[in-house]
Formats: structure tokens, sequence, C-alpha cells
């Protein structure tokens, strides 16, 4: 998931640097679907599986020196969860571009679940992951050494 911070970041500063005078327009503009494949470890097995997510950004309007972004995400991993519940938001100003995501995950097979939460900032050119958590929701979180 760690993954997922980085993707979300660049994104949004991709979107903010193509965005200089979308705050205005009625409508917000639409960027995607954009899909992110990759692999990380399972909370509460310690596993590793395949993760695959799809984004849809979204402006923010009336924000007068910033971009404010959010994104409709879905999601599956190899080991059958979906992704029940996720909340994206970038902004972007002249102090750097932000990012968080809180994700909740289902597996209907057997009810595993867990939930994935990062914030982060981008200052310049320095990456700065502020807090990470993948957590498994009604068993011991077990993650790999």
């Amino acid at each position: 998931m760690k993954k997922r911070l980085m993707t979300s970041l660049a994104a949004g500063a991709l979107m903010a640097a193509m965005l200089p005078g979308v705050a205005s327009a009625d409508k917000p503009t639409v960027y995607g679907p954009f899909t992110d494949t990759f692999t990380d470890f399972n909370p509460c097995t310690g596993l590793e599986m395949g993760i695959t997510l799809t984004y849809t950004f979204y402006d923010h309007e009336g924000h007068k020196n910033n971009f404010v972004g959010r994104a409709e995400t879905t999601g599956s991993t190899s080991e059958g969860h979906v992704l029940i519940g996720g909340h994206d938001r970038v902004s972007a100003g002249p102090n750097g571009v932000s990012a968080s995501f809180k994700d909740v995950w289902r597996n209907p097979g057997n009810g595993e679940k867990f939930h994935a939460s990062g914030k982060f900032r981008e200052r310049g050119n320095a990456h700065v992951v502020d807090e990470f958590e993948l957590r498994c929701v009604g068993a011991p979180t077990i993650l790999p050494d």
C-alpha cells in the first residue's frame, strides 16, 4: 500500500500542474480512469497479494490559490478482497502537494477485513511520508519483518 501513496501523490501533482485555471470552471474536470497494479502484504495473513486499483480524479472548484481534487477508487486483490470504501484527497498550492487516502477492504468469501490509510506531502522535490497504516480488523495484524 505504500506504492498507493506514491501513485496518489504523483497523480495529484500531475493534475495540479495541468490545472492552473480550472478552479473557476463551471463543471469539474474528470481525469481517468487510471489503473495501477502492484503487490503488498495482507495484514491479516502476512502473505503477499496482488492489488489492482482504478482511479477517476475530479478537480474541486472554488479555491483561489490552491488545487483540491478527489478520486473515486475501486479495487480488488488476488486474494478476493474488494475495496468497499475508499476516500482520496489531493491538494496543491504554493507550499507543495499533499494527499491522503483511507481504504476499507473486505473479502466476501471469508469475511476478512482490513484498513489501509496514509497521509503524505511533497515539498519541492522531496517526498515526505507522514503517516501510513495497514491494519487487520477483527484479528491481529500480521506484517512481514
